[in-house]
């Protein structure tokens, strides 16, 4: 009897071997193919975590590429605005409230429909309003929140977003208002059991008109009546005339620095920053100018030594590969999460700033934020080839492909220093008129004034620089930038 089951013993340790090998077979299979393993045994034993890190994965991109570029809280007309900010707890409360509406928005039909043209006075009421940096379409809002395919009579996707929890007699329902690209669409929504109350709102524009530190805007439209600034630029009018901003120190990754021509070393270092865990399929080669190239039979990358980033894939592709925007989002997502400088640093973010959709494939554009500020680019590369860069990055992708990627790779790091710079609008009125002139900014009634904000500026090169924030002044000629006054 013993003897027998040893030979049962050994019989099972063989097997176990056995699918060990195959396996590892797999995994090396993985390597040559961009896929996951194809033998049926480890497909077996793989298919549930893979999907459940699938799963978790798809959550995580939502999660960080779904947010709103702006969250502000209006007290009503001629009253004052405050603007959210990232790190709060009132920013992730809130922002959990709009998921939630947008979500029963969708699946819902309006009860009203207004033209654009009311946004005014919308925003003049008590309020809660969430701005995105360009009108995100439904499909890819259905895929971001995880929901069924929207109403045929819903908004087209969303632009901005107004909570008016004030506006219904009916102290149970709240009333939603999405602006697409030409419509506003109204809902009347039940108040959640587990989320804000009509009273929570109320008290939470309590707690910011009693904050004598909180920064008060107001609409300059509302405030000077003239109608050539957009609707919902905000200025700073009265409060604390100073905010504070740290300075960011801009660089090239450590994976680029060098005074000399790379050797083998170097370029296994940016095998591992750009390409991950695929960096062992690819041929590498470098020249004199230090110009990295990563290539397979589908593949090439090409990493020039300013830190521009170029990709291309080989293979073609064919309409019938377009696939969902969610699945070519994915794709777009994973190509930037494996660049390492940017996808591993806590200082940035890439945020999704605008999409475009043609007859076969999606292009997704992308750009840097620090410290809870954008990231303006503005990009001109000294080669032949080389063509001026307005976003961090733009992918091009199918549901099962990037296509074509390319952008700008860069380290920032928030300096330990931090400055009181001047925030007033009307003092920023009298700098731009210094720098940019009286044909641009001598009369503020002549002013088209698309939108204002703060931001930190890149322009081309190769040496570290020390960026202070600066103005942006959008008109609809050109964009204008003003350095902010320090205290």
């Amino acid at each position: 009897m013993s003897l027998v089951w040893k030979e049962r013993f050994k019989f099972l340790i063989l097997i176990l071997l056995i699918m060990t090998s195959l396996m590892q077979v797999g995994i090396l299979w993985n390597y040559q193919d961009y896929s996951f393993p194809t033998d049926i045994l480890s497909a077996f034993f793989l298919a549930k975590s893979q999907k459940n890190l699938s799963e978790d994965y798809e959550e995580l991109i939502r999660g960080k590429y779904f947010v709103p570029d702006r969250v502000i809280l209006s007290e009503g007309y001629d009253n004052p605005r405050w603007i959210v900010e990232q790190q709060s707890k009132d920013y992730e409360k809130l922002w959990e409230e709009a998921r939630y509406y947008l979500g029963i928005a969708l699946q819902s039909e309006p009860v009203q429909q207004l033209g654009v043209d009311q946004w005014g006075k919308l925003m003049a009421s008590r309020s809660v309003i969430f701005e995105f940096k360009s009108n995100l379409n439904k499909n890819i809002l259905s895929w971001f929140l995880d929901k069924p395919e929207a109403a045929s009579s819903s908004a087209s996707g969303v632009y901005k977003m107004i909570i008016l929890p004030e506006e219904n007699l009916n102290y149970n329902m709240n009333t939603i208002y999405i602006r697409d690209d030409s419509r506003i669409y109204k809902y009347t929504i039940q108040y959640p059991e587990n989320l804000m109350s009509r009273t929570d709102y109320s008290e939470l524009f309590k707690h910011y008109e009693n904050d004598d530190k909180a920064i008060q805007y107001a609409l300059l439209r509302e405030k000077y009546n003239i109608s050539s600034i957009s609707q919902d630029v905000l200025g700073v009018m009265k409060g604390p005339g100073y905010g504070r901003y740290s300075s960011v120190i801009c660089d090239l990754p450590e994976e680029l620095k060098t005074s000399e021509i790379y050797d083998s070393r170097d370029v296994d270092k940016i095998a591992d920053a750009v390409l991950g865990a695929e960096k062992y399929g690819y041929e590498r080669s470098w020249d004199s100018e230090n110009t990295v190239e990563f290539k397979t039979h589908n593949n090439i990358y090409r990493l020039f030594k300013d830190g521009f980033l170029d990709y291309r894939y080989l293979s073609g592709a064919s309409g019938s590969d377009k696939g969902s925007i969610g699945e070519a989002f994915m794709q777009a997502a994973m190509f930037l999460e494996q660049i390492e400088p940017i996808s591993a640093n806590p200082n940035i973010t890439l945020c999704l700033s605008q999409i475009e959709e043609t007859s076969t494939f999606y292009r997704f554009y992308f750009d840097y934020e620090v410290g809870g500020l954008p990231v303006v680019i503005d990009y001109h590369p000294n080669r032949p080839e080389g063509v001026r860069m307005e976003n961090a990055f733009v992918i091009e992708a199918n549901g099962k492909n990037v296509l074509k990627g390319y952008g700008i790779v860069r380290n920032f790091e928030k300096s330990n220093e931090s400055e009181l710079y001047n925030i007033m609008f009307v003092d920023l009125i009298n700098d731009a008129y210094k720098v940019h002139g009286f044909s641009e900014f001598g009369n503020i009634a002549d002013i088209r004034i698309n939108d204002i904000y703060i931001a930190y500026k890149v322009e081309y090169g190769i040496e570290s620089k020390k960026l202070k924030p600066v103005w942006i002044i959008n008109t609809p000629e050109k964009s204008y930038t003003i350095p902010m006054r320090e205290k």
